[in-house]
């Protein structure tokens, strides 16, 4: 009974978290407290929690799971090595903002993370993130209800023709993948739970959004996610048999075609059309010539570079691997790529089918999208704070029988 009560005030509250860092993210946060002392209180009040519950629940595992935990130290050691060692003397305050503010949503992370293990509240987290983001969408939707049009929706993929909306997010991007992310979470909740109509109803209105904003990231991720999917429901049959094996080999040949109609992209004329060529053509070339390959131009955010607030003409670093190479160079980059290979690892070649049918899904489009925009482990994306700790908390329950039993019964 305690740790019930305990399990809702931690949703209770990771959910007013994750409003307010939507709100703050997109431009929109508008109330008297300062959106740091909101991050304050909450790592305060899920410390309280995590004291009141007994270790009992969650013994750390330290031999077991080091992936787990060489994971988390390579994402705090990039942080803190190039946001106080390896700094740019000619960019030291911008550095210090983006130190300031990964640091605090790697704390953030971190804290929702164990609290997630030590309550065994996977659950309440994912549905504590889908109602918070559901929330947001439907009053920015009715805020700015003028937006919704889908009349031009055969040309969402045409740069000169496709309409685009952002409904208050900021950008179009960035409610794309507000977006995305609510549709991913809706294939995580409870079974039992998806049965409620207002599910669909919070269903439906992200994919509405999502196709009002145009976000080929976002939409090509989403048709990538459904075609990963239903690879992985097909070949879960493990019967084997010619018949069986021609019936697999037809049903992948017709998703890869569904996949390829419905992307209907030029990709090459994509990047051109969204200038992230100038990545390679401008920026890369002022990376190599810069003398500072191993440690970086700077650990400082994509808007600095993009408005030109650094010495360097490197326009903007739409790419998440572009940008951790470029920012932090060779060493950064390679750090970020160690973790990166550890959560493939973890999450793709683990024997529990759970994680590879409905998380290893997420973590190849959570990668793909990186592609685009730069978001890999970046504070400034709203999906990162649900993310990290969904990858981590599978991690970390990778072998636990417990946790093995009860997915099958999702």
């Amino acid at each position: 009974m305690k740790n019930i009560k305990l399990k809702s005030i931690f949703g209770i509250l990771f959910f007013f978290l994750l409003i307010s860092r939507i709100l703050t993210l997109t431009g929109n946060y508008n109330f008297p407290i300062s959106p740091v002392m909101l991050q304050i209180i909450y790592i305060i009040l899920i410390s309280i929690i995590l004291i009141r519950t007994s270790t009992d629940n969650a013994t750390i595992k330290v031999k077991k799971q080091k992936s787990f935990f060489t994971i988390i130290i390579l994402l705090l050691l990039h942080t803190i090595l190039w946001g106080t060692m390896f700094v740019n003397p000619s960019l030291i305050d911008l550095t210090s903002s983006m130190f300031k503010s990964q640091i605090m949503f790697l704390i953030v992370v971190l804290i929702t993370l164990w609290a997630t293990i030590r309550l065994d509240a996977i659950d309440i987290l994912i549905k504590s993130s889908f109602y918070a983001i559901s929330c947001i969408l439907i009053i920015q939707l009715i805020l700015n209800f003028s937006e919704l049009n889908l009349s031009n929706i055969a040309n969402i993929m045409s740069k000169e023709e496709r309409y685009r909306a952002n409904f208050g997010f900021g950008h179009y991007n960035t409610l794309g993948g507000a977006c995305l992310c609510n549709i991913v979470l809706w294939t995580l909740l409870d079974k039992k739970k998806l049965k409620n109509i207002i599910y669909y109803i919070f269903l439906l209105v992200s994919i509405i959004m999502l196709l009002c904003s145009a976000s080929r990231s976002s939409l090509t991720a989403l048709a990538l996610f459904l075609v990963i999917y239903a690879l992985g429901r097909i070949f879960k049959n493990k019967k084997s048999g010619k018949r069986i094996l021609l019936n697999k080999i037809i049903k992948v040949g017709i998703i890869i075609a569904l996949f390829l109609i419905a992307i209907n992209i030029n990709v090459s004329a994509a990047l051109e059309e969204s200038q992230r060529t100038l990545i390679f053509e401008k920026a890369i070339p002022v990376f190599l010539n810069s003398g500072r390959i191993l440690q970086g131009l700077g650990y400082v955010s994509n808007t600095a570079y993009g408005t030109n607030l650094t010495p360097y003409t490197t326009y903007w670093l739409d790419n998440g691997y572009a940008y951790i190479l470029i920012s932090t160079g060779v060493l950064g980059f390679l750090i970020i790529l160690g973790a990166i290979i550890l959560l493939i690892k973890k999450i793709g070649f683990t024997s529990n089918d759970y994680i590879k049918s409905k998380v290893f899904p997420i973590l190849i489009i959570y990668l793909y999208t990186c592609l685009f925009e730069t978001n890999l482990f970046n504070s400034g994306y709203i999906a990162n704070y649900i993310y990290l700790v969904i990858f981590l908390y599978y991690i970390y329950y990778e072998n636990d029988k417990l946790i093995k039993n009860k997915e099958k019964e999702r």
